[in-house]
């Protein structure tokens, strides 16, 4: 966490932690396919985010979890915590895979 990421009210700023979060979604979608080298993309039809409190450490940490994945369409669920363990965010994503134009 730089000085950057933070808010008025001195607290990481709700747009830093959500670019955290889709960020760890993305990557969690697409592993599969990047390692495979197939020619699909997985993209964010909708998510949500719930703050629950400030980052008391000074590092934050997204890890994503695939809660239901089909063919086309996948949900995930996104925990962001501090270096502490602070519980900071939590976003919920819906993803639809395609296959990538030519």
């Amino acid at each position: 966490i730089a000085e950057n990421h933070l808010n008025a009210g001195e607290t990481v700023q709700g747009g830093a932690i959500c670019t955290l979060a889709d960020f760890a979604f993305a990557v969690a979608c697409n592993l599969e396919d990047l390692k495979a080298d197939n020619e699909a993309i997985t993209v964010n039809q909708s998510s949500g985010i719930l703050f629950f409190r400030p980052a008391k450490g000074d590092t934050l940490i997204a890890r994503a979890t695939c809660l239901q994945k089909s063919r086309k369409i996948s949900v995930y669920r996104m925990v962001v915590t501090d270096n502490l363990g602070t519980n900071v965010a939590e976003m919920t994503g819906n993803a639809y895979r395609v296959v990538k134009q030519k």
